[in-house]
Formats: C-alpha cells, sequence, structure tokens
C-alpha cells in the first residue's frame, strides 16, 4: 500500500474517533482500498500502486455523490410523508370539530324543543336566547332551524310555538 493511502486511513481513522467525520464514511477509506486493490488486481498486479489509490478515490467520489442524492431523495421522502401526515392529521381536525359542532346544535335544539313546547302559546326568541347558557347563545339560530327542519317547532315572526 502506498505510504500516502496509509496516512490518509490513518487521519480518516482519528478523525472518527474524535466525532470529525460524517458517521456515514465509517468505512470508507477500508472501501477505498477495497477498490484500490480491485484496480490493482485487474492490472494483473499484487499490490496498490499510487495511481490505484488515485483512481480509487474518483471512484469513491462519485460514490459519494451517488450517496448524497440518495439522501436527499430519502429526505425529501420524509418531508412529503410528514406533509401528508400534516394534512390528514388536520382533515381528522376538521371532521372531529364539525362532528362536535353538529352535535352541540343538536343539544341546543333538544333545549329548545323543550322550552317551547313547556309554553304552549309561545316563547320569543329573545326570551329562548336568555334561557340558553351564554356559551350555547351564538347557536340559537341554527338550532331553531335544525328543530324547524325536524318539523318539532314553527316559528311566526319572533315567537316560536311547538308542533302538535
Amino acid at each position: 500500500m502506498p505510504a500516502e493511502a496509509a496516512q490518509a486511513i490513518r487521519q480518516k481513522r482519528v478523525a472518527t474517533l474524535r466525532g470529525d467525520a460524517d458517521p456515514l464514511d465509517g468505512h470508507a477509506m477500508q472501501t477505498r482500498l477495497k477498490v484500490a486493490a480491485a484496480l490493482a488486481v485487474l492490472d494483473g498486479r499484487q499490490s496498490v500502486s499510487r495511481d490505484d489509490w488515485r483512481l480509487a478515490g474518483f471512484v469513491m467520489v462519485k460514490s459519494d455523490e451517488s450517496r448524497a442524492v440518495c439522501v436527499a431523495a430519502l429526505a425529501n421522502l420524509e418531508r412529503q410523508r410528514a406533509r401528508t401526515q400534516g394534512q390528514a392529521d388536520a382533515e381528522r381536525a376538521d371532521a372531529r370539530a364539525l362532528h362536535q359542532r353538529a352535535k352541540g346544535i343538536d343539544r341546543i335544539a333538544a333545549l329548545i324543543v323543550q322550552h317551547v313546547t313547556a309554553t304552549p302559546d309561545g316563547i320569543t326568541e329573545g326570551e329562548l336566547n336568555r334561557r340558553l347558557a351564554s356559551r350555547d347563545r351564538p347557536f340559537l339560530a341554527e338550532a331553531i332551524g335544525r328543530a324547524m327542519d325536524a318539523g318539532q317547532i314553527e316559528r311566526s315572526g319572533a315567537e316560536v310555538f311547538p308542533c302538535f
């Protein structure tokens, strides 16, 4: 093995032990030496020359470029997966919120029907509004509409009556 190869291998090993080298390059020098040895064998020699070491360096540069392309592609796939997962999470959250809202409107509509049937002569929307909890008041009109669509109550002006 050429002296420059031995020196490069030692320097790379020291850098690796100090944590100064890319973890993916842990066996890069051994691989380069194997490529250099293969080149020597292909040329009919039993020992690695400086040219074999230099040519193996070119092979390793191409290998590193190919690996970088693969790492970037994997990172891109992970970003796409995370984006898709985030969109699915958001859609589930939206569906959950819509479901909770619909359940809330149904609950308020049932309360309105109770209040209206308790006063068969009719009740004003203002009185219904006062009887609802403050958290339910913004949904009064929608809940009245839901109860009317269900045929449980009817409206005449600002008053609401039970359907009998």
